[in-house]
Formats: structure tokens, sequence, C-alpha cells
């Protein structure tokens, strides 16, 4: 792909720091970091050289560090100049002024990786883990987007489609060639046995969705109970901090406070609810709605009750926490003994909770594999080749099968996996993906 322009903008976060950042790419790049030092020093690839900075009226405004990347073998594909500075806001400014001034333009958000990808540098898949990389929010959304951006997703999926093709010349070499009811037979079995190993792999990857999902969004774990069962200072145990008002009136939190907290690797948000009950107080009934919504919504629920009280009815038993709150004022003596038992207020129990948590976090998202989905535009198309692979099986199992109706599935397969690479991606939906990207990347 080629591209006429060349873009600028700042690759470090804007503001004051030591040292900032600007990059440029594009074919007139070199050109316009000459322009800019002024010097006739020939620029060497993956060489780092000192150099003085002139804004665009001529006039040395800083010294910096210029480092040449030559295309292909850069970030872009393309001819790329990175300049680091001073960090001042007004010295970036007046560098990428210079740079717009010598005729570049100045970058839209992600136009580097987009360029990138267009210019073969990373499939799809690879850009979004770009994106998800810079915003993880936990130390194992950062690994597997590490994973992902090594092409981890990338060289699984290109093994798929190497199979699906292979798949696909067995039964066009019986379309063209072979009358042989015998190798018609066994063509059949070996296409079969193929889908069905590949049906395998797709399914793993396609469940690899939840973990990248929840990297990427964070879990939403919810604490429910009836009023003064120890809710808010349960929230606050749990986030280190008095995040939630406690006090002993029935009643109190009548609105969702919520926080960010890191467990096991996941970024977490934890949100104390208004306590449910019977009231006629219409603030608090719409405390006690928005409480049951986010029931509904939460990956985790924590369902504290108390020696006198009860737990919420109706909560999913798979992501539910039975917890038994104030057993330093009375010992768990009813009917759901399974409860973990707490002290919030004593933080007595609290270690043993967290690993009932934990146990219940890694069982539902755990996946065996480096590489996971974890963007829902990858989610689709590999659940839709999953759907065309397990068509084309089940058309195969037939007495008498068509196979050019399987060779259709097939095929279609094959597009799925394409447009999960970005081979036959859309300019809305790349255009709705490279949006996200801060304009420096």
């Amino acid at each position: 792909m080629y591209f006429r322009d060349t873009i600028v903008s700042q690759a470090t976060p804007r503001g004051y720091s030591g040292v900032a950042i600007l990059r440029i790419s594009g074919d007139i790049a070199l050109n316009i970091a000459n322009k800019i030092s002024k010097s006739k020093r020939p620029f060497s690839h993956m060489l780092s050289s000192l150099r003085p900075i002139f804004d665009k009226k001529g006039k040395k405004i800083d010294e910096g560090i210029y480092t040449f990347f030559e295309g292909p073998r850069s970030y872009t594909g393309e001819n790329v100049v990175e300049i680091s500075c001073h960090g001042n806001p007004l010295i970036c400014k007046k560098i990428i002024n210079a740079s717009v001034g010598h005729g570049a333009r100045e970058a839209e958000p992600g136009e580097y990786t987009k360029r990138a990808f267009l210019n073969g540098k990373l499939s799809l898949s690879q850009a979004e883990s770009v994106a998800l990389l810079i915003s993880s929010r936990s130390s194992r959304g950062l690994n597997l987007n590490i994973d992902n951006l090594g092409g981890g997703n990338t060289k699984r999926i290109v093994s798929a489609k190497k199979s699906l093709l292979r798949s696909l010349s067995i039964l066009e070499y019986e379309f063209d060639v072979s009358e042989d009811e015998k190798t018609l037979k066994n063509s059949t079995k070996t296409v079969l046995k193929l889908l069905k190993k590949l049906s395998l792999t797709v399914t793993d990857m396609s469940s690899s969705y939840s973990i990248g999902s929840a990297c990427a969004n964070g879990i939403k774990m919810v604490i429910v109970g009836e009023p003064n069962v120890g809710k808010s200072t349960l929230m606050n145990q749990l986030y280190k901090e008095n995040k939630s008002i406690v006090d002993s009136t029935p009643g109190t939190t009548r609105d969702l406070v919520s926080a960010e907290i890191n467990l096991f690797g996941f970024p977490i948000t934890i949100t104390d609810t208004a306590g449910i009950r019977e009231t006629k107080n219409e603030i608090e009934k719409e405390g006690i709605r928005r409480a049951k919504n986010e029931i509904e919504a939460a990956d985790v629920v924590l369902s504290l009750f108390t020696a006198e009280s009860k737990p919420v009815d109706n909560i999913e038993l798979s992501k539910q926490i039975l917890i038994y709150n104030k057993k330093d004022l009375k010992k768990n003596t009813t009917k759901h003994l399974d409860a973990v038992s707490i002290s919030a207020l004593k933080n007595n129990g609290t270690d043993l909770l967290l690993e009932k948590i934990k146990t219940l976090i890694i069982t539902k998202y755990k996946h065996s594999g480096d590489a996971v989905i974890n963007t829902e535009r990858q989610a689709r198309s590999i659940n839709r080749c999953l759907t065309c692979i397990q068509e084309a099986m089940s058309l195969l199992s037939e007495k008498k099968p068509h196979l050019e109706l399987v060779a259709h599935e097939i095929k279609d397969a094959v597009s799925f996996l394409d447009i999960f690479l970005g081979k036959t991606t859309s300019d809305d939906i790349l255009d709705s993906v490279f949006s996200n990207f801060c304009v420096g990347k």
C-alpha cells in the first residue's frame, strides 16, 4: 500500500516531562528531518544521533536525538524518523508545526498502526492488540496482549486457513478429476477428519473470548444483601479504603458505589448496592431497582447475610458466593452452612473469601492457550467460521453428501478467517478499529 502523504505527531503523552518523542512517517520523513536539523550528515538505519532542532522560522529551539528507521524495516513499513527532545509542550508543538511547514500533516488517531496494518506489518488482530496493550488495566491483560502482538492468534488463524484450503483442494480434485467411488469415499473421510480436528482448534479460540473480554473490559463484582448486613464495610475492606459510607442505620446506601481493584491479574469493578427490602421510600426503591439490575449484569455476586437476615433470592448460582457476615457476634447456625463466614468489621475471614472469589474467577475464565480472542469483532468472525465448519461436517456425515455444498461452507469459513485477519475488512470497520487509538500510535 502506498501513501502519498507524510504524517507527524507526538508519540508520548502530552504535557511536561523530561523527554518527549515526536514521530514522522512517510516518503519525505527523512527530508523533513534534514530540514529541521539543518544537518548535512547522512542518517543511517536504526542509528541515533544528536542534532539541533529548528522551528519553521529557522530559529533553534532545542537539541534532540534523531533516530531513523528505513522502510520497510520500521513500525509503519515506511521511512520513519523519531525525534527525542525535552518534554516541553511548546517545543513539541514547534516541531510539529515545522514538520507541517515542510510538507507533513498531523496524524489522525491510530494512523501509524493503521499504516502498519495496510503495509502488511501487522494483522488486524495484532493491530487491535496494540490498542488493548496500551489500555490494559491488569498484568494478565498485559501478558495476553503481548502474546497476541507477537502473532500468536495470527499463526493459529493462518494454520486453520491452510487446513481449510487443503480440505477444499481435496474436494475440488473430486469435482474435476476423480470418478472413482472408492477414492471419493476416502476423500470424504479425510476431509471430515481434517474438519473435526480444526473444529476443536476453532472452538478453543472461540471459548478464549471470555478471558480476553474479562481482561479488556474488566469483571463486574457486586455486593448485595438486605440492609445493615455489612455490604459497605466489606466493600471498604476489599478496596482497602473507606469508599462506602458505613452507618448502623438501615438503608444508608441508596445508590451504587463503585471502585476498581486488581485481583488475580484481572481488573475488577466492585459495586456496593442498596439494601434489598420492601420499602415505601421512592429514593430507596430506585436504589433497590438499580441493585437488582446490577445483579443481572454481574459476573460475580457476593451475597451477604447475617444471623438476623436471609440471603437475596433468585441469584444465578454459578456466579454467587454466599457470605455469612458478623461471625464475631454470632456463629453461623443457619441452613446455609456452606457460606463463607467472615467479620467484615474485624477483617476476619476475608482471606478465605478472596480464595473463594479466586476459585470462581479462575474456573470461569480459564484458558489453556497463550493467544486469546480479545475483541467482539474477532469473536464474531471466529464464531461464524465455526458455524460453517460444523455445517460442512454435518453435510459430510450424510449418506450421500453434496460435496458442492460442503465446499461452499468451507469457502465461507475461509472468508471469515480473512475477515479476522483484516484481509477483506470494510473501510467502515477499519475506521472504527483505529479511531479508538491514541493519536501518537
